[in-house]
Protein backbone atom coordinates (compact mmCIF):
# COMPACT_ATOMS: atom_id res chain seq x y z
CA UNK A 1 0.00 0.00 0.00
CA UNK A 2 1.50 2.91 -0.96
CA UNK A 3 0.63 6.53 0.85
CA UNK A 4 0.66 10.22 -0.17
CA UNK A 5 3.94 12.18 1.06
CA UNK A 6 2.41 14.99 2.50
CA UNK A 7 3.63 17.60 5.64
CA UNK A 8 1.57 17.10 8.41
CA UNK A 9 1.65 19.92 10.14
CA UNK A 10 0.79 23.87 8.96
CA UNK A 11 2.05 25.81 11.72
CA UNK A 12 1.44 29.45 10.31
CA UNK A 13 -2.32 28.33 9.68
CA UNK A 14 -2.15 26.52 13.37
CA UNK A 15 -3.76 23.62 11.62
CA UNK A 16 -2.91 19.88 10.30
CA UNK A 17 -4.53 17.82 7.41
CA UNK A 18 -3.81 14.06 6.97
CA UNK A 19 -3.88 12.72 3.47
CA UNK A 20 -5.80 9.34 2.96
CA UNK A 21 -3.78 6.33 1.58
CA UNK A 22 -4.12 6.42 -2.78
CA UNK A 23 -6.23 3.29 -2.41
CA UNK A 24 -8.75 4.71 0.01
CA UNK A 25 -9.85 7.57 -1.80
CA UNK A 26 -12.19 5.88 -4.27
CA UNK A 27 -13.98 4.31 -1.36
CA UNK A 28 -13.95 7.64 0.04
CA UNK A 29 -15.53 8.98 -3.09
CA UNK A 30 -17.94 6.38 -3.45
CA UNK A 31 -19.30 7.06 0.54
CA UNK A 32 -19.40 10.67 -0.07
CA UNK A 33 -21.39 10.37 -3.37
CA UNK A 34 -24.23 7.74 -1.22
CA UNK A 35 -24.44 10.43 1.57
CA UNK A 36 -24.72 13.18 -1.14
CA UNK A 37 -27.53 11.51 -2.59
CA UNK A 38 -29.52 11.14 0.57
CA UNK A 39 -29.61 14.76 0.72
CA UNK A 40 -33.08 16.26 -0.96
CA UNK A 41 -32.12 19.62 -1.71
CA UNK A 42 -29.72 20.07 -4.90
CA UNK A 43 -28.38 23.06 -3.59
CA UNK A 44 -27.75 21.79 -0.30
CA UNK A 45 -25.91 18.27 -2.06
CA UNK A 46 -23.83 20.14 -4.05
CA UNK A 47 -22.21 22.47 -1.04
CA UNK A 48 -21.86 19.22 0.85
CA UNK A 49 -20.29 17.31 -2.20
CA UNK A 50 -17.75 20.42 -2.97
CA UNK A 51 -17.04 20.72 0.68
CA UNK A 52 -15.98 16.88 0.81
CA UNK A 53 -14.59 16.52 -2.18
CA UNK A 54 -13.66 19.75 -3.81
CA UNK A 55 -15.49 19.24 -6.32
CA UNK A 56 -19.15 19.84 -7.73
CA UNK A 57 -21.71 16.31 -8.38
CA UNK A 58 -24.10 15.98 -10.75
CA UNK A 59 -26.61 12.98 -9.61
CA UNK A 60 -29.91 14.12 -8.88
CA UNK A 61 -29.78 17.48 -10.08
Amino acid sequence: MSFLNTDLSNEKAGMWHMELPAVCVPVYKCIVEEMAGLIDDGQLRNIFYSLMLGARIGIGV
